[in-house]
């Protein structure tokens, strides 16, 4: 029990059961609402079974056709080994963590990054959308395939199929009383012709009656219209909590929330879905549609990505391991009260009739049965609003919990540090001191214990969390540090320093830092930073567009001792390139393949380098335009840089090219020509004049000339013409 009280999985997952739970039994509750409204206006048994078995029917026959329809969305077909080889052993690898069998693989071709699950029982399976499997690092497919495991092991594709089924049963419902509601207007409208005849008391007889037909028309439509909204709203509140349980699932079995969130960024900024999205798209991983604004989310069959990603940066990048009964918990809690809310719809189909007929009516049985004296008559309608109030009301949706605080985590007299300070003070042989700050989910901090002065304490530090857990220790001889931690829930953290031995004593200054919000770089132009902590490294941010091609340079600043290095990492916090070098790193005519922000993460070549840098982003002009008979000037700036010049050219065209060093320049030029298609038809490089005297054109259309240097370090200025040249 201790053990699950300090598991972050565990307790997250365990809330997540008992509100999807909740929340699937008030969605049952009140989708058997009208078997309990006929059965309280009829006052027969027959009708109120006939209400509850056209509603099992019903059920049961979309549940079974559900899947089927769901494959043929998606056009999915038979997963085959031999397409994606280490797929089928990275999902039995799965499996074997959840202690169950790997349901079988499909693979619908679709460019959308995304995967879903069908399917009951031992009849679940995992289709996956080839452009995932194609694009996405392992890593992150690996997260994918425990997300949708996890909705396997949790029931929640069982789920799916029968509440989308008992979904269809309000609907059909909706839709009769919304008929029926309309023919009670059509048959209202007549009353005052009937009537007409009657005089001036006949005409206002029709009158009055026609406005009590309209009232109960408009509504009995709009009473089952807001029905069957609230349904709606409990299932879509009910698929929100499935899938922020099967994320915690997927990072129980592997230990990985990073990878999760990073596909989940993939998912929202990759190529649309392009079929199936309205029927399958409440399955998939990732929803195939944006979720903006309180309203969408309401209506979402998803969270937002961004809530999403900020539950899974509050798990532990840990595994957990589960007993091979542990799963049958996760999903048959969630079963247990809407097999209640089944049971009680089936209970209250047989009574309330009963006490609807108690009074004398339809229902057979004379009121002598019972002792006390007879209450005073109730009303049809007033009877079905007290059954409706005492036993059709959902009951509530649960929420999780912040992580418990331990008592013993803090005590009064644990002095308190704020972010920036720095503190002194001693710890004798075998005793230890106590710090707390106040920390919020997602900031990064760094603690660090040093000897002070001349002391020969050798420095042991260890920072736990409001629940009292440790997130890391560390001890040195002369500092110990935790460096750039990722706080995983707000709260009051502990700092416990002490020796590194039992006999280890004297005094330390203690500094606990926050690491600053990464800084802004725009397009074209430069920033400076410095690290001046080993191990330590700083970020920049950008705003990238897809089809944007950049350069990123990362230089020693002056005589400063840092040999760069850089990486960068893509809108979903995957690496997408990046340079080491001893005076400058760079990353050259690099392609934007996703819309988003970006991050430069930059640091030293190695842990031990410290030292200022200067970091340049530059984003490469869209080509330039050469015409026939036409010569243009440009420079290569920078080594193992290109311009591009474009031209229209048709089928059949002779094409003569010349590119000369500009003067005194001192760039041996060379060129390519590219074809429409992008493909290298022509090449030549001189040391003073490259040149192509007859190309003929094979195909019509948008042919570029790559201006270059013939070697990787040449720069300088360069003249370029185009001619036709004689036939």
């Amino acid at each position: 029990m201790d053990a699950m009280e300090h598991d972050p999985i565990a307790r997250r997952l365990n809330s997540l059961r008992l509100a999807t739970g909740l929340a699937l039994g008030g969605f049952l509750i009140n989708a058997g609402i009208v078997v309990l409204l006929v059965g309280a206006l009829s006052g027969s048994v027959q009708a109120s079974l006939i209400a509850l078995g056209s509603m099992g029917a019903i059920v049961l026959i979309l549940g079974l056709a559900a899947e089927p329809i769901f494959m043929r969305a998606a056009g999915a077909r038979p997963f085959l080994e031999g397409e994606y080889p280490w797929l089928g052993s990275l999902m039995r690898d799965l499996a074997a963590e959840a202690h169950t069998t790997a349901p079988p693989l499909y693979v619908a071709e679709q460019e959308h990054y995304n995967a879903f699950a069908v399917g009951t029982g031992a009849n679940a399976r995992i289709i996956f959308f080839s452009g995932l499997l194609r694009d996405l690092p392992e890593d992150e497919v690996r997260a994918v395939a425990a997300h949708e495991l996890g909705h396997v092991i949790n029931r929640d594709t069982t789920l799916a199929s029968w509440t989308l089924a008992v979904f269809m049963w309000v609907i059909a419902v909706k839709v009769a009383a919304s008929a029926a509601g309309e023919a009670i207007n059509i048959f209202s409208r007549q009353f005052p012709r009937v009537f007409a005849d009657m005089g001036v008391f006949g005409q206002l007889f029709g009158i009055w009656l026609m406005i009590m037909g309209l009232m109960l028309g408009y509504g009995l439509k709009w009473i089952a219209a807001a029905w069957a909204f609230i349904a709606l709203l409990m299932r879509l509140a009910l698929f929100r909590q499935r899938e922020f349980l099967a994320d915690a699932t997927g990072v129980a079995l592997t230990g990985d929330p990073e990878a999760a969130a990073r596909a989940l960024a993939r998912v929202e900024a990759g190529p649309p879905m392009s079929s199936g999205a309205g029927t399958i798209g409440a399955l998939c991983f990732g929803p195939p549609f944006l979720v903006s604004g309180w309203l969408e989310e309401l209506t979402a069959t998803h969270p937002s990505t961004a809530k999403r990603i900020e539950e899974l940066q509050k798990l532990p990048a840990q595994k957990r391991s589960f007993a091979t009964g542990d799963w049958q918990g996760v999903g048959s809690f969630s079963l247990l009260l809407p097999a209640g809310a089944i049971t009680v719809i089936g209970l209250l189909a047989l009574l309330v009739p009963v006490l609807s007929s108690s009074g004398g009516g339809g229902g057979g049985r004379s009121p002598t049965v019972f002792t006390r004296p007879s209450p005073a008559p109730v009303s049809t309608l007033a009877r079905v609003a007290t059954v409706l109030s005492n036993a059709a009301t959902p009951p509530p949706i649960a929420t999780p919990i912040s992580p418990p605080v331990a008592p013993t985590a803090t005590t009064p007299s644990q002095p308190m540090l704020a972010y920036g300070d720095e503190q002194t003070g001693t710890v004798g042989a075998g005793a230890q001191q106590r710090w707390s700050f106040k920390g919020t989910v997602g900031e990064i901090v760094t603690v660090r214990v040093v000897e002070d002065g001349s002391a020969s304490l050798a420095p042991n530090v260890q920072l736990l969390d409001p629940s009292g857990q440790s997130l890391g220790s560390s001890c040195d001889e002369t500092e110990a540090r935790i460096q750039n931690y990722k706080l995983n829930f707000t709260g009051t953290y502990t700092v416990v320093i002490g020796g590194c031995s039992s006999s280890s004593a004297g005094g330390y200054r203690l500094m606990l830092a926050l690491k600053p919000p990464p800084g802004v770089i725009a397009y074209n132009s430069e920033a400076v930073g410095e690290i001046a902590l080993t191990g330590d490294y700083q970020e920049w941010t950008f705003e990238g567009h897809e089809g944007d091609i950049v350069t990123i340079r990362m230089l020693e600043e002056g005589s400063a001792s840092l040999p760069p290095r850089f990486v960068l990492l893509d809108p979903g916090h995957a690496e997408d390139g990046g340079a080491c070098d001893d005076s400058e790193a760079r990353l050259l005519n690099h392609h934007i393949r996703f819309t988003g922000t970006y991050t430069i993460h930059a640091s030293g070549c190695n842990a031990g380098n410290l030292g200022g840098y200067r970091l340049i982003l530059l984003l490469k002009p869209p080509p330039g335009t050469i015409a026939f008979g036409r010569e243009v000037q440009g420079e290569i700036a920078l080594g193992g840089d290109y311009q591009d010049w474009t031209f229209e050219a048709a089928a059949g065209d002779l094409l003569a090219i010349q590119m000369a060093e500009e003067a005194s320049g001192s760039l041996p030029p060379a060129f390519d020509l590219l074809d429409a298609g992008g493909v290298v038809v022509a090449s030549n490089c001189d040391d003073s004049e490259a040149s192509v005297a007859r190309y003929e054109v094979k195909f019509s259309g948008t042919y570029t000339i790559r201006a270059r240097g013939c070697s990787g370090g040449s720069v300088g200025r360069y003249r370029l013409r185009l001619d036709r040249a004689a036939p």
